[in-house]
């Protein structure tokens, strides 16, 4: 990255399903496994070298994930996996709010007031990193979302703010954080900006479609990746905050800056249109129309299997107690230029310990089509940003 103020951009593709078929279904072996139990959260130095060192170079970086789940040691699987799906419904109303929102708006001083609230009751927040922020750097933990745009921290002094793992960041401390005034570029990139009456940029960041709440100040900063500091990187300095984003200092945001018509993500009739790629979103959300046609031919492949209830959001379960292995029909997502075959295990998931699979895919009314993570576990996702494309690398991830 040059050594400038820095945008992560976010890509989209097109997503084409067929509800014929010209030949026979292809099958794989699904190996049944129950709901995991969270491990015990540690980060040690020996553990992210062993992660990292394989992909650093001078063109990438790389960061150690963890799920949100791993804070939570005292829940059982199966209250951990309803809470998961209660923040996934929240994250793509909040995905979809955005979408149908206005684009940039410049804000009065009296429109920057109240607080920030949870994230993770918004639905954001599923998995977490370590970095380093300032000069010299303090490490913090910070929330990964690809699916919003402004980087911020909780920042000293602090009107009012929530319980966080690591020392709140004090830029009074930092040789390179820079506050920025209202008429810089990066100021008048955003979405949502206003003016302090010292001049000094103020953004704001939206949750949901209620939830449109102040941060703080815009700046740039330094952030250290592993061995890699990247200079000049914008970044909000939040001073009134509440709720609780998993203890994590503040949102390492890796969305498009710019706003996207809702036009962009609508399946047409044929079943072609914009797909949201979202490593916040858990299960994959297909316009209604794509989605019948697709599960409905999912269950004309797996005929022989046992039906269970509905679970939650998902239409589509079966009964796979006292079983360890079965065939299932292959589902491969079909994008221009390069087909997704998926696991089996990245559609047809646990959600008990009873023996419950369900199909890991929903219909959405909203015409925004999401492909959620549990979709993209196991493949390393590229994000190709001079030509907006997307790769996959299947079997790359630990």
């Amino acid at each position: 990255m040059e050594g400038k103020a820095t945008a992560i951009l976010f890509s989209f593709i097109f997503l084409s399903f067929s509800t014929g078929f010209t030949k026979p279904l292809e099958y794989q072996t699904l190996v049944l496994r129950s709901l995991p139990i969270s491990q015990k959260l540690t980060w040690g130095e020996e553990s992210e070298t062993q992660e990292t060192t394989k992909w650093d170079s001078e063109t990438t970086l790389s960061l150690q994930l963890h799920h949100l789940d791993a804070l939570s040691l005292n829940a059982t699987p199966e209250s951990l996996f309803s809470l998961r799906l209660q923040r996934d419904a929240v994250r793509v109303k909040s995905l979809t709010a955005a979408i149908n929102r206005n684009a940039s708006q410049v804000l009065g001083n009296g429109d920057f007031s109240g607080t920030v609230i949870s994230g993770l009751s918004q639905g954001s927040g599923e998995y977490f990193t370590r970095l380093g922020i300032g000069t010299p750097q303090q490490d913090a933990y910070m929330v990964l979302d690809t699916g919003s745009d402004v980087v911020w921290i909780q920042c000293s002094p602090c009107q009012k703010c929530y319980t966080q793992t690591d020392p709140i960041f004090d830029p009074t401390k930092s040789a390179s954080f820079v506050g920025l005034t209202c008429g810089s570029p990066l100021c008048l990139r955003l979405d949502e900006r206003g003016c302090n009456p010292q001049q000094r940029c103020l953004y704001r960041v939206s949750y949901g479609d209620r939830i449109r709440l102040p941060v703080g100040e815009l700046s740039t900063e330094t952030l250290t990746f592993w061995r890699t500091r990247v200079d000049k990187v914008a970044i909000g300095c939040g001073h009134d905050n509440e709720g609780l984003f998993a203890g994590a200092a503040g949102l390492l945001s890796l969305g498009r800056v710019r706003g996207i018509t809702a036009s962009l993500f609508k399946l047409d009739p044929a079943g072609h249109g914009g797909v949201i790629m979202d490593s916040g979103t858990a299960v994959t959300r297909l316009s209604q129309p794509a989605y019948v046609a697709f599960r409905d031919a999912f269950l004309a492949g797996a005929s022989y299997l046992k039906r269970a209830p509905d679970f939650s959001l998902f239409d589509t379960c079966f009964d796979m107690s006292g079983v360890t292995e079965v065939k299932v029909p292959t589902v491969v997502l079909h994008f221009v230029g390069v087909d997704m075959a998926l696991p089996a295990s990245n559609y047809l998931i646990p959600v008990d310990r009873n023996g419950s699979v369900c199909f890991a895919f929903a219909g959405t009314m909203s015409g925004v089509s999401i492909i959620g993570n549990i979709q993209q576990q196991g493949f390393r996702v590229l994000y190709d940003l001079a030509g907006s494309r997307i790769g996959f690398a299947a079997g790359s991830c630990p």
